[in-house]
């Protein structure tokens, strides 16, 4: 039987681990097909690190290009800084939750600018992949 914890109205299954770098790569993917966010992401590159219970992920986003891969905790300066569960981290990046209610809940730390998060949230929510989730 699989555990399950309620969120929000949104049901987390913790059977169901993702590949956060499956989900990551989904996420540039789609983000990169949808021409009309383009116009969001910014001139100069938004550095953004991820930090979850197993490590960091640092995502890039610029009109250029969109790079993300696993980093070390202090390897570089970053201009917003997310510390969350993995769970949480899995349901963002799956559109199930936005970034703003995870830390109204109290379960996300972010550094850095609050227009730096507001923007990661809508490119996150905007671009995520809904696809992947089989916890329905």
């Amino acid at each position: 039987m699989q555990e399950v914890k309620e969120y929000r109205n949104i049901t987390l299954c913790k059977r169901e681990v993702f590949d956060m770098e499956k989900l990551f790569q989904s996420f540039i993917a789609e983000l990169q097909q949808k021409n009309h966010l383009k116009i969001l992401l910014p001139a100069h590159p938004l550095a953004v690190r991820f930090c979850i219970e197993e490590g960091c992920w640092s995502l890039t986003l610029s009109r250029e290009n969109i790079i993300w891969q696993s980093v070390a905790k202090l390897e570089s300066i970053m201009n917003l800084e997310i510390k969350l569960n993995s769970q949480l981290l899995q349901q963002v990046l799956l559109g199930k939750v936005r970034l703003s209610n995870i830390v109204k809940s109290g379960e996300l730390i972010y550094k850095g600018s609050y227009r730096h998060f507001l923007l990661l949230e809508s490119l996150l929510w905007l671009g995520c992949t809904r696809e992947m989730d089989k916890c329905g």
